[in-house]
């Protein structure tokens, strides 16, 4: 998993906070994808942020012309399989918004829960890391970086046994 955050001005004294989470399946195995979500914490608040784009949307048919062509429901979920599977080598990038204060120094975790098909065991991975704000001024005072590269923190995920799920 490899997360990004980066922030992005808006004209109401707030900042449009983008979480974009980087899922890439190992070569073993489908994994079911149960839950990802991130705790965005700044002065006294934490945020729970859920990804869009976990579960699996329904469908339906329509007839064309001499063939049936299937579209998205995007208003329902999929009754009989709800969960998006990670084939082998299998990638997906996910994003989610949040708004945030422009001067607040945000703590972005962020939490992924995975079930290998057939297997009682769920696998979970969580990834911590700070963003400052989007202000030029604030990151040149503090030496931290320049304001256009996204901030990006990395790790790799074990299973209660010590292996790649």
């Amino acid at each position: 998993m490899k997360v990004s955050c980066d922030r992005q001005p808006s004209n109401d004294g707030m900042e449009f906070l983008a979480i974009q989470a980087h899922l890439k399946k190992g070569p073993n195995g489908t994994l079911a994808m149960h839950d990802l979500s991130a705790c965005v914490t700044y002065e006294d608040h934490e945020d729970e942020v859920r990804f869009e784009g976990v579960t699996r949307s329904s469908w339906q048919t329509e007839r064309i012309s001499n063939t049936s062509r299937a579209t998205l429901d995007w208003k329902r979920g999929s009754a009989h399989s709800p969960l998006l599977k990670l084939v082998p080598d299998e990638e997906i990038d996910l994003t989610a918004l949040h708004k945030v204060p422009r001067d607040a120094v945000c703590r972005v975790q962020v939490g992924f829960i995975g079930q290998r098909l057939r297997s009682p065991v769920f696998a979970q991975w969580e990834m911590l890391d700070g963003i400052v704000p989007a202000d030029e001024r604030f990151l040149k005072s503090t030496r931290l970086g320049e304001r256009d590269r996204p901030t990006e923190i990395v790790a790799l995920g074990l299973n209660d046994r010590g292996r790649n799920p």
